[in-house]
């Protein structure tokens, strides 16, 4: 079984992977805010949560957004 978590949503639609996580991150961020365990757990287990499904491709958004001074390291 396979997830993954996806930074740029148009090329996941092209690859059609059979799950993954669409996060509006910015690149290099995938897990969100920078030292921040809590956070970084959420979004994992919500890409882990998508192994539920058993049939795809299924494509999820990750529904938070970071502010600019949420992501500043």
């Amino acid at each position: 079984m396979t997830t993954g978590i996806s930074l740029v949503r148009e090329n996941t639609e092209s690859m059609q992977p059979p799950r993954a996580l669409w996060v509006s991150f910015p690149l290099g961020r995938p897990l969100g805010i920078p030292n921040n365990a809590d956070f970084q757990h959420r979004v994992i287990g919500a890409a882990l949560n998508l192994l539920t499904h058993t049939r795809g491709p299924v494509l999820a958004d990750y529904a938070c957004l970071l502010y600019t001074s949420d992501a500043a390291d």
